[in-house]
Parts: structure tokens; C-alpha cells; sequence
């Protein structure tokens, strides 16, 4: 039978038995199938309110409602299909994709996790399981937990500063490797934190399992939500923290270092990382412009979609890649964590092209000085890095010649940092 069919059969049916919940069900049902939600929800709702104590109706209208993009409303009928049928592994898997719709990430994986431990296999909680983690937990995590330089330079950083009677405060836990680092050290006690709380529970799990629980204590929260006295015994001596992105200032780090040293830290406690120097170059690149904008395409204008271009993008430039090079490395700036709090800048700066081109654009990177003796670079070339560069580009492209004066200005808010071409002629 078709949906059709069904909602033509049970209708007539319904004109004799107004007041029968399975058929109000089955009508919900027949309407879902066709997609028409709004329809199946008012049967749902009327089979309720005839059979209050069924779980399986109030999993239904829950279901619906979800779906209509009211997940706040599914909420209680999903919790209440479940207090009359504990064991009821749809209802567990629904709720959970209605809180996941509602933000509740954690309540949403625990439900989910309940359906597929009472129906092991089940198809939707382990879809609904993989859409949190992806939400929650991007895929840059696992090269960056691999990356061996980036791991080695901060663990020989934590093992020259870390000492037997530190109080280390690791802001941006992850996995908990940076912690277990500064407690494998000899550190008397590690407080990470970790604002996503699915990862913070990894991170406990971690933890325990490398025999450290007694020494690393995770908190899941904003490092700017702690309070010492409560959080924190003490002030800490020593910060770690890896809260950089492929631009350096994404993850908020700056924000994030100065708010822990005015209340987390004590006046001299050891920084690491301890500064940062980000770089650029000019690029001739059709590859990289066609990423990230758009012109004519099978002989269509389609140039309006560039509003919605990023202001810039992350990208591995590699040395077979089509990026050819139009000028020698120059500065945008440089950031001391362990300095003056750092305010929103802006520069011009002046580069010699090194040769004709046109010039799409530049690519950036950075140097993460980790202490006075080691460093992390995420320049093209340099190596093996979890990290990729950055591209802005520049729209439309700049012819440029080699030898003659090109003016930029380079700018950041603490958080992002853009590079644009000077809209003054350059006076050479």
C-alpha cells in the first residue's frame, strides 16, 4: 500500500472512529513518509492526547517535531516515551538527535550511546554518534596529535621548565598529551582544562589510562570560567597551551594567554609557547584563486558568489603545486606572549616584488617560538606539519614587476589577521 493509499483507507476509517489513537498513528506515519510533517504532526499530537501513557506516540510527535525544527518541544515527549518504556532504544537515539539539534552535545551522545548498548548495530544511533563527534571533535585533531616535531619541541620545552614543585595549568586540553607531558616532567600537580566537554571526557579516559589521574586533573570548562581557589589551588607557575590555528590567532590564544595571566598565573610563571613571528610572501597562483574565488564558469558570469568568499583559507603550499613565489619572505608581526598585553594592530608594509607576475594574492605562515631555544615553523618547505598555510587573496589580482614597490597593509583584532593591497598609489 501506498502512502497515499494508507491516508485515503485510514481517513475513511477515521470518519467511524474518530477517537482511535492507532489510526491518528498510522495517518502520522503515512504523512511522514510523503515528507508532510506539518500533517503528521497534528495527527501525532491528537494520538497523544488520547493515549498519554503509550511511549511509542509520544516518541512519534517527538520525532516530528524535531523534524518541523522544534527539537526544544520534542525534548518532553521523548523524555517521557522513555520514563514509560526504559528499554526503548528509538526513543533513546531520537532524544539524542533532538538535543544534538538543541546544542546539548554530551546529553546526545550519552542517549544515543544507551540506544546502541540496548541494540547493538543500530544504524541511526551510530550515524547520530559519527554527525556529534564530527560536529564536536574536527579531523585536525588526529595530525595533530601525530605531528612529531610539534610533539617533540613541546616536550622538550614542558622538561626544561617544568619542576618538582610546579603547579602547571595546560589551557586547551585536547587528548591530554600536552598534560601528561608536564606530569611526565615531575610536575606536583597538572590542572588542563577543555572547553568542549565530549573531548574533556576523552581526555579523563586518556588520562587514567596512562596511570596520571592522580597528578592531572581535567576541568571541563573556559580557562576564562576558572577561579583559583576553586578551580586552581593556587596560581600556576607554568602555562602550556597549543590554542593555535593554520592563521595563529583563530583559537583566540592572545585573549586566552593574557586572561590567564592576570588570573591564573603567577607574575613570573614560565609561558610556553613564548612568542610568535608571522611571515608572508606574494604568490602568483590560478590554483589558489580559483579556490578560493570565482569568475566566469562554462560561459557564465558568476562573479556575485565572490561576497561569499572567505576572507581567507587554509592550504598546504607545497613545491609541485601550481604557486609561484613573487617576492623574498616579509613580516606582519610578531607576538610576545610573555610581553605587554598585545592591542589590535595595523601596518603598511612595503615589498619589492621579485619578479613580473600577477600577483593572486599572498600566503602567510608563522614561527611559534616555544622557548628561547626552540621553535615550531609553519612555513611552506619547512618540513613536516600538521599545520597548513594560510591564503588571502587579493581581488582582483595586482599585476606586479619586479623591482617596483608594492604597499600592503597588514592588520589584526587579536583573533584574525587580514593583508590587503594599500589603496594609495605607492610613492616610490
Amino acid at each position: 500500500m501506498t502512502p497515499h493509499e494508507a491516508i485515503d483507507q485510514l481517513s475513511r476509517a477515521l470518519v467511524e472512529r474518530p477517537h482511535a489513537p492507532d489510526l491518528h498513528t498510522g495517518l502520522g506515519i503515512a504523512y511522514c513518509q510523503l515528507e508532510r510533517y506539518a500533517a503528521a504532526l497534528a495527527h501525532y499530537a491528537r494520538a497523544v492526547e488520547l493515549a498519554p501513557e503509550d511511549a511509542a506516540v509520544h516518541n512519534n510527535l517527538g520525532t516530528v517535531l524535531t523534524e518541523l525544527g522544534r527539537p526544544a518541544e520534542a525534548v518532553p515527549h521523548l523524555e517521557r516515551a522513555i520514563a514509560l518504556h526504559p528499554a526503548y532504544p528509538e526513543a533513546l537515539n531520537n532524544l539524542g538527535i533532538a538535543l544534538a539539534a538543541l546544542g546539548r552535545y554530551t546529553e546526545a551522545a550519552r542517549r544515543s550511546r544507551a540506544a546502541l548498548k540496548l541494540k547493538p548495530g543500530y544504524a541511526k544511533a551510530i550515524r547520530n554518534l559519527r554527525v556529534i563527534y564530527q560536529n564536536q571533535v574536527p579531523l585536525w585533531h588526529f595530525p595533530m596529535m601525530n605531528d612529531e616535531v610539534r610533539n617533540a619541541a613541546f616536550d622538550d620545552a614542558i622538561r626544561a621548565c617544568v619542576k618538582p614543585d610546579s603547579l602547571v595549568l595546560d589551557i586547551g586540553t585536547g587528548s591530554g598529551l600536552l598534560a601528561m607531558m608536564a606530569a611526565r616532567a615531575g610536575a606536583r600537580r597538572v590542572y588542563t582544562c577543555e572547553m568542549v566537554p565530549l573531548i574533556a571526557d576523552k581526555a579523563r579516559e586518556i588520562v587514567r589510562r596512562n596511570g596520571l589521574a592522580k597528578t592531572v586533573t581535567v576541568i571541563a570548562r573556559k580557562s576564562s570560567e576558572l577561579i583559583v581557589g576553586e578551580d586552581l589551588p593556587a596560581r600556576a607557575d607554568v602555562l602550556i597551551t597549543e590554542t593555535f590555528d593554520v592563521g595563529l590567532l583563530g583559537e583566540g590564544a592572545v585573549p586566552t594567554i593574557e586572561h590567564a595571566r592576570l588570573e591564573l598565573l603567577m607574575p613570573q610563571a614560565r609561558i610556553v609557547p613564548a612568542g610568535a613571528t608571522v611571515s608572508a610572501m606574494l604568490v602568483e597562483s590560478e590554483s589558489l584563486m580559483r579556490k578560493g574565488s570565482v569568475g566566469e564558469a562554462a560561459g557564465f558570469d558568476l562573479s556575485a558568489f565572490n561576497e561569499y568568499r572567505p576572507v581567507s583559507y587554509q592550504q598546504p603550499v607545497s613545491p609541485g603545486m601550481d604557486c609561484r613565489r613573487l617576492s623574498d619572505d616579509f613580516e606582519l608581526f610578531s607576538f610576545d606572549f610573555r610581553g605587554l598585553p598585545i592591542a589590535p594592530a595595523e601596518r603598511r608594509i612595503h615589498v619589492r616584488p621579485s619578479s613580473d607576475g600577477t600577483c593572486h594574492g599572498v600566503v602567510y605562515w608563522y614561527r611559534l617560538q616555544i622557548d628561547d631555544e626552540r621553535f615550531i615553523s609553519t612555513a611552506p618547505g619547512d618540513g613536516p606539519s600538521h599545520w597548513k598555510q594560510t591564503v588571502q587573496l587579493f581581488l582582483p589580482p595586482v599585476q606586479v614587476r619586479g623591482g617596483q614597490m608594492l604597499d600592503l597593509i597588514a592588520a589584526h583584532d587579536r583573533l584574525s589577521l587580514s593583508v590587503q593591497l594599500a589603496r594609495e598609489p605607492v610613492r616610490e
